[in-house]
């Protein structure tokens, strides 16, 4: 097929993305090899000279960068499509659900502790508290004992809204990570954290 550069790809992303989903997902050219020959996607390698003796149909797509950015712009659109989802059914954010579902599992919590469980700066958490409050879905309260900690409690409200509003992003991708075998778990992590450090030695 005729090779796109980045920025067509950018501006219309779901023409490239069928085209080359017309392979299906097992077929063979879907994700990089291993040097010893094992299958990691339905793609293998000849061990003893490093050449690829893999049959592909005539439409295979060998840009792996064109192919890695169309993978993250169906993320992106996954992702914008559950926090519309989110929006539109629940009237709250992807963020204030996760601390939402944090403050219903486990508190009373302060807000330091719940910064730490979603990996989120205190002022962060703090904003988004402040908008789960204002929607009265938790609660702020002061300990007897000591009235400078602020405890962080979910109300009835807060409580019925967790339970049925969508898992968050972050366990329905654990849950279908958890399914893959750990070497398929390994490459994806690293490849991806790599491909982190290479964008941020750019900025």
């Amino acid at each position: 097929p005729m090779k796109k550069n980045w920025h067509e790809i950018l501006q219309s992303p779901e023409e490239v993305i069928s085209n080359n989903d017309d392979r299906g997902a097992g077929a063979p050219g879907n994700i990089i090899t291993l040097e010893t020959g094992t299958a990691l996607m339905g793609l293998t390698v000849n061990n003893a000279d490093g050449a690829d003796n893999t049959p592909r149909p005539e439409n295979t797509v060998y840009d792996y960068d064109m192919r890695v950015l169309m993978a993250l712009r169906r993320i992106m659109h996954f992702i914008d499509t559950y926090s519309r989802r989110l929006a539109v059914e629940h009237l709250i954010t992807g963020p204030q659900l996760i601390c939402l579902y944090a403050i219903a599992k486990d508190g009373p919590i302060t807000l330091s502790e719940l910064g730490k469980r979603v990996s989120l700066s205190m002022s962060t958490a703090n904003g988004i508290v402040d908008r789960l409050e204002n929607k009265h879905l938790i609660l702020r309260e002061r300990k007897d004992k000591d009235r400078r900690k602020v405890l962080l409690t979910a109300t009835d409200a807060g409580i019925a809204l967790a339970s049925k509003a969508p898992l968050p992003l972050q366990d329905t991708l654990s849950l279908a990570i958890s399914k893959l075998p750990e070497l398929e778990q390994v490459s994806i992590a690293l490849s991806l954290e790599r491909i982190v450090e290479m964008m941020e030695e750019k900025t």
